[in-house]
């Protein structure tokens, strides 16, 4: 096989039903999206985890049943922009700093005072931004002192690439998947992600420091985008942003996709099974839209416990998504084009999961 051959596609029918329902009901108390794991001590309890993220911090929080089940009761998405106007290896402004504090101590609210969980308890990663700025260090520190979330932690690329790909795969195994050799991926605002595994474990991973956020500043500005803009970005990236991993290392696998982008794509198109050419043509649509259009379409009708889990909750949250969305799906396109495949799917499970199952199986 070829390094253009690329991955497997497999569809699963079954996965798009479940994403689609955890879109509807997922972020609703005592509705969920469940996950079984034999090592979840049976009682009744509340667990969390908060993904800080370059572009925005994510929460989820689950339940444990007597039955062992751990059922999402809340999955949401806050705008921090974080990384915002942050090279690699300088510092992060004071301002973005403050803006994704106030973000954290919401979420951590959120947690505390409606489900009972204690912020000393909650899971808090923080990932490209925070690690690769000089003051990260410091403002993870902050968070772990004032905040009181003292298991927060700076995950290194190869950590980030091994959450994701146990998260990711969580959702597959939970449906029962007759796979048993994945690859995924996850892009956000400072990096992209790659791994590859069995159904039952991670093997390899690897993270570039590119994300949305560099795509942003250094092509694709808000506002109207021209053909000329995404092909200077897509020539960019294929000089700036290499594959963490060799492609013969992802050959014959089943690509898996998550992180909003992707997360939003599903719902958007209704099919847990992505098209490149499709999102490419998406990409041109929101591109030759002015913001307010591009913030009417990515909205649509949905829910507003759906819009709060892509990160489309409020008007900030929205705004700050219709600028990074072309951006985002330009970097999921290349690579996707790197790959040398023509579809993926998408999972409803994160990083955020296997977090969650972590400190269940050892609170």
């Amino acid at each position: 096989m070829s390094d253009r051959q690329g991955l497997t596609g497999k569809k699963l029918p079954a996965l798009m039903i479940a994403f689609l329902g955890l879109l509807v009901v997922g972020s609703c108390h005592g509705t969920s999206s469940s996950q079984t794991l034999e090592s979840v001590p049976a009682v009744h309890h509340y667990y969390a985890a908060i993904d800080m993220g370059s572009s925005g911090a994510k929460l989820l929080v689950q339940e444990a049943k007597p039955d062992g089940s751990l059922v999402t009761v809340k999955d949401v998405r806050l705008s921090t922009k974080l990384g915002e106007g942050v090279a690699n290896g300088s510092a992060i402004p004071s301002g973005n700093i403050q803006r994704t504090k106030l973000a954290i101590q919401s979420l951590t609210n959120n947690a505390h005072d409606d489900y009972g969980v204690d912020p000393s308890t909650i899971a808090l990663i923080a990932t490209a931004v925070t690690r690769n700025a000089s003051n990260g260090r410091a403002f993870m520190d902050t968070l772990n002192h004032e905040l009181g979330l003292t298991r927060g932690r700076i995950l290194s690329g190869d950590d980030e690439a091994r959450y994701g790909y146990l998260g990711t795969i969580a959702g597959f195994r939970r449906l029962g998947s007759s796979d048993d050799r994945y690859a995924t991926l996850d892009l956000g605002g400072g990096s992209f992600q790659l791994a590859v595994g069995t159904r039952d474990a991670f093997e390899l991973g690897g993270s570039t420091q590119i994300g949305s956020n560099q795509i942003v500043d250094l092509w694709l500005p808000g506002g109207i985008l021209t053909e000329a803009q995404f092909s200077a970005a897509d020539a960019g990236l294929f000089k700036k942003a290499p594959m963490p991993l060799a492609v013969d290392k992802l050959r014959g696998r089943k690509l898996v996709g998550t992180g909003s982008i992707s997360k939003f794509l599903a719902a958007y198109f209704g099919t847990s099974t992505l098209k490149l050419d499709a999102i490419d043509r998406l990409r041109k649509q929101l591109g030759s839209m002015a913001l307010e259009d591009r913030k009417k379409v990515l909205k649509g009708d949905r829910p507003q416990v759906v819009l709060e889990a892509l990160g489309l909750g409020s008007e900030a949250d929205a705004n700050d998504y219709a600028i990074k969305s072309p951006a985002s799906i330009t970097l999921l396109l290349h690579i996707m084009r790197s790959l040398g495949v023509s579809e993926m799917q998408v999972s409803e499970t994160d990083a955020r999961y296997a977090l969650i199952s972590e400190i269940a199986a050892k609170p």
